[in-house]
């Protein structure tokens, strides 16, 4: 997957824009074992509202995956970990929240939560993604109507088989 992606920084950023809708920003991009990939300084850019800030903030990103898979276009993610991760979320003053321009298609597998990626090489890649751990996130909420907000810090989390918009087991503290 890092390979095929080139382990450039701007390659993986400008993929994951165009699945997101959103700019993107990666520092570093490292191999971290054969079968691990680390992001560093990631960065998903709100331009939705007229504060424009983060999205989606993150020091480091771990994604552990299987190898076997790999040679048929498939890319089962065992986990992704999230090291500090900050997630701003605003209403502005019309009532609109930041999340509204956010395209993210998926579906249902029976292994994780499913994608299909388009790589710039014109691959067509088929990505699972199973295990989500947050570790010392901060989730900021702001209303631009009543100049109000609020966060909650040091939040961790592991979600299993996430699958969106469904109920997910998780397991969490503060």
């Amino acid at each position: 997957m890092a390979r095929e992606l080139g382990c450039n920084p701007k390659t993986i950023a400008n993929t994951l824009e165009e699945s997101l809708g959103y700019p993107v920003i990666i520092k570093e991009v490292k191999l971290a074992s054969l079968n691990k990939v680390q992001i560093i300084g990631l960065k998903v850019i709100d331009n939705s509202t007229e504060r424009y800030g983060e999205f989606l903030s993150a020091e480091e990103l771990y994604i552990r995956y299987e190898l076997l898979p790999l040679l048929n276009n498939r890319v089962e993610i065992k986990e992704i970990i999230l090291n500090d991760p900050v997630l701003h979320i605003v209403k502005d003053r019309e009532g609109n929240y930041n999340t509204q321009n956010l395209t993210l298609l998926t579906q249902k597998s029976e292994q994780g939560q499913e994608f299909k990626v388009h790589s710039l090489s014109g691959r067509n890649w088929e990505v699972i993604i199973e295990d989500w751990i947050i570790k010392n996130g901060t989730f900021a909420y702001m209303d631009m109507q009543t100049r109000t907000s609020h966060s909650l810090r040091g939040f961790n989390a592991h979600f299993i088989d996430l699958k969106f918009n469904e109920l997910t087991d998780f397991t969490s503290d503060f």
